[in-house]
């Protein structure tokens, strides 16, 4: 994740310095707040939990992870407005939402296996699991309209949807056709010239 978020600069274009800008403020808050969370997490007057023989800085950093768990899961959701506005899933990613399905799934599996059951690892996995669920439903209801919106941008503008015919060969064509070329470079070559007969 850390490489492609890396190399993201580089194929933002135009865009490149506000990649990089953006890159560089995401580094800082991220450094601040784990810098804070190490420093002041121990000296917070909170009860460890769930366990109570846990520190305190495991608790904190718990909630930390499940809180950018959550938003992590729920983020493809963030084009929510453009698929119903648009009746569109283009700008759904489908890989992305069944993976995370699939991996939410799996550690939320993991976390009900362990005894007792982890809720730091439970509670973000079966709300990924949701959202993920909610992200394919939203894909399923919309995928048929951007299907059709598709073909329909296939079709000729004027609205003739008469097939054109393919080019016809002459006689001439098809006896001086070389059999070992491309079937296409022979129907876009120019014709060769045919002697009258007299």
């Amino acid at each position: 994740e850390g490489y492609r978020i890396a190399s993201w600069p580089r194929y933002a274009g135009q865009y490149r310095e506000r990649a990089i800008l953006g890159l560089a403020i995401m580094a800082a808050v991220l450094a601040t707040f784990l810098s804070l969370v190490f420093v002041f997490a121990p000296r917070l007057p909170i009860a460890s939990w769930p366990d109570k023989d846990e520190s305190r800085l495991g608790t904190v950093l718990g909630f930390a992870c499940v809180l950018f768990n959550t938003v992590m899961y729920g983020s493809p959701l963030a084009v929510i407005l453009e698929v119903f506005r648009t009746r569109s899933v283009d700008a759904m990613p489908l890989s992305l939402s069944v993976g995370v399905t699939i991996c939410s799934a799996f550690w939320a599996a993991y976390a009900l296996y362990l005894s007792p059951p982890d809720f730091f690892i439970l509670a973000p996995n079966v709300t990924g699991v949701l959202l993920s669920a909610l992200q394919l439903l939203i894909y399923a209801r919309f995928s048929a309209c951007s299907s059709a919106k598709r073909s329909e941008a296939l079709l000729p503008a004027s609205g003739d949807i008469t097939p054109s015919r393919p080019p016809q060969l002459g006689a001439d064509q098809l006896l001086l056709a070389d059999p070992r070329s491309n079937f296409t470079d022979q129907l876009h070559a120019p014709r060769p010239e045919v002697p009258e007969l007299s």
